[in-house]
């Protein structure tokens, strides 16, 4: 049976509430499969000086946050690629002798993404492809290793897909995986037991527009909590760095706006500061959503929680406390629950 056939085309927000409920167990379960698979694979990568990461989608932000990682651990220099400049009938040449190359795509299928992949084998690089899809997929034509994150029944539809490549790059980078996924359920787990997600949601539910800033590795959270706000809750929403909205969209804003500031210590302490006291003189909607121990003094402590690890424990986790606020704004705007949702949105 095709790949394809095995795809769910819909989904509903009562199936991912429940989907994202269930994320702490299933990354305790399967999380040190997912590390086992990235620590072999790690070691036996040729030592290449070059680190390139290829997504798209969501699956883009799984490789922003890669290529983030990689540089952080001082292991080698990492750039995305965007895969369309090696997809087409005259793609550009040249020798990849000296890269490994990380390809993200929940479902094993998107195509721009597997045909770079093998233009840049066959052009020298090493490439490691990293997949949810449950049978073979065209993805692993063009790879050297796969990594196949086993989710539970929605397979690559799943939300959890996202959060299990964050795990996914870390193992592939030399960290130790494993313990990143139990350390980032127990966390996760506390974060839905509260009423964390819906106190952020409620601040949100009138806004006209919502702006969600995160720096460095969180960056590619904030990226998805916008694209997952925006599918489900039917509301504009961006991604932006403190910088690009502190000297460029901060003006544009006003009270009927609300800007969710991700902290997790990537930010910069200055501008960040001068970001929130601009944003406030323009009495904008102000929320953080972190690490308590990277929150600000002016803040009131509600939407900071306790997080017990390092950055790549942490944004895997306010990737699906995010998730789930989008999931609450909806249903609190009127969505019904069981309204179809096209479970890929864009290219996975």
């Amino acid at each position: 049976m095709p790949a394809t056939a095995r795809r769910r085309p819909f989904t509903d927000l009562h199936t991912i509430r429940e989907s994202l409920d269930a994320l702490p167990a299933e990354w305790r379960t399967r999380g040190r499969g997912w590390a086992a698979q990235g620590a072999q694979i790690h070691a036996a990568l040729a030592p290449r000086p070059q680190r390139v990461v290829i997504g798209r989608g969501s699956m883009a932000y799984a490789a922003s946050f890669a290529a983030h990682l990689a540089v952080e651990r001082g292991a080698r220099p990492a750039i995305v690629l965007d895969p369309g400049l090696y997809d087409g009938p005259t793609p550009a040449e040249g020798s990849w002798s000296d890269a490994t190359v990380i390809a993200f795509s929940a479902s094993g299928e998107t195509g721009d993404v597997t045909r770079c992949a093998v233009h840049l084998r066959v052009h020298g690089a090493e490439v490691v492809g990293v997949t949810a899809a449950p049978g073979r997929a065209p993805l692993e034509d063009g790879c050297d290793h796969l990594l196949r994150l086993e989710l539970g029944p929605e397979g690559p539809a799943s939300v959890g897909v996202v959060g299990a490549s964050f795990v996914a790059a870390a193992a592939l980078v030399g960290l130790r995986a494993g313990r990143i996924a139990l350390e980032a359920a127990d966390d996760l787990e506390r974060a839905l037991r509260s009423d964390l997600p819906g106190r952020v949601a409620e601040r949100l539910v009138p806004a006209r527009a919502v702006a969600w800033v995160g720096d460095g590795a969180l960056h590619p959270v904030a990226c998805e909590a916008a694209a997952r706000l925006s599918q489900l809750a039917q509301m504009p929403s961006v991604a932006l760095t403190t910088s690009e909205l502190l000297h460029g969209a901060a003006g544009s804003l006003s009270r009927a706006d609300a800007v969710v500031l991700l902290a997790g210590g990537t930010e910069p302490t200055l501008p960040r500061r001068a970001l929130e006291a601009q944003l406030r003189g323009r009495r904008v909607e102000l929320v953080r959503l972190g690490d308590r121990h990277h929150g600000s003094l002016g803040e009131a402590p509600e939407h900071l929680v306790e997080l017990s690890g390092p950055l790549w424990t942490t944004a895997p986790v306010l990737l699906a406390i995010a998730q789930r606020v989008a999931c609450d704004v909806a249903l609190r705007r009127g969505a019904k629950p069981r309204r179809a949702i096209r479970a890929h949105p864009d290219p996975a």
